[in-house]
């Protein structure tokens, strides 16, 4: 899941389109399906459990439509451009035989397209959003390399608790990806109830958390407003910061 930081320095950079975003969300469309032909092959857990619809209020997508977020990284001793784009997904997916959600993604460096995803989340009725996978594709010297992908179901994965319930608990812990030499990401809640200047806003009661993917040996640390989002994101090498955000679609599409 986590964009930079974790991205090898010096990959070879290529342009990609972000898929058009448009309708109300996707939750009430016909679900497309992702996942192995016998969706209990490889995993033990109730679909109904899980719904597309979120509302989370950390995990706003029932209202956002798109998020932008741009800072600057440290590549090879200089400070360049970085920008995280995401939009939400037109159709319910189905994966392993619950309905989820999905957002997708592209991370620019300098300009250049790096990493494109597909992330899949779906809510708990216990108020968790769970991460149930991601297609990604790293573009690196010519070649679009897959190897942080995974889904519930082809990896033998349960479902990931991925961001609590409003409002969340200081201290809590938790990984919102469990798949060994694939992705790895533990979480600690550090505060509840912080306020975040950006480019596009002041956001109180924003959700202050530190991540370690042990894969990787990167950290970082990321604060999520209620009915926004992401809004900021820290790291070794550098930042991100909400520069703007759109609460409903165009109807014709982006």
């Amino acid at each position: 899941m986590k964009r930079y930081g974790a991205l090898m320095a010096g990959l070879a950079l290529a342009a990609a389109l972000l898929a058009a975003c448009g309708g109300d969300g996707g939750a009430n469309q016909a679900a497309s399906t992702v996942g192995p032909a016998d969706p209990q092959a490889s995993v033990n857990f109730d679909p109904a459990f899980f719904s597309a619809e979120i509302t989370n209020r950390y995990f706003p997508w029932a209202s956002v439509c798109r998020t932008v977020l741009e800072g600057e990284e440290e590549v090879d001793g200089k400070r360049i451009k970085i920008r995280e784009e995401s939009v939400r997904g037109n159709q319910a997916i189905n994966i392993s035989g619950a309905l989820t959600t999905y957002i997708e993604v592209l991370a620019y460096s300098d300009g250049k397209v790096v990493e494109r995803a597909k992330d899949y989340f779906a809510q708990g009725k216990d108020g968790w959003v769970y991460y149930f996978g991601e297609d990604v594709d790293e573009f690196e010297e010519g070649k679009v390399l897959h190897t942080g992908s995974w889904k519930v179901g082809w990896n033998e994965t349960e479902p990931q608790e991925f961001i609590p319930p409003f409002p969340a608990q200081g201290g809590e812990r938790f990984n919102q990806e469990s798949v060994p030499d694939v992705a790895v990401e533990e979480v600690e809640v550090v505060a509840i109830d912080e306020t975040v200047d950006t480019p596009a806003g002041t956001f109180a009661q924003s959700l202050h958390w530190k991540e370690h993917d042990p894969i990787s040996g990167t950290d970082a640390e990321k604060w999520l407003a209620p009915n926004v989002g992401m809004v900021k994101e820290t790291f070794k090498e550098g930042y991100l910061l909400l520069t703007e955000f759109s609460q409903e679609c165009p109807s014709g599409g982006q």
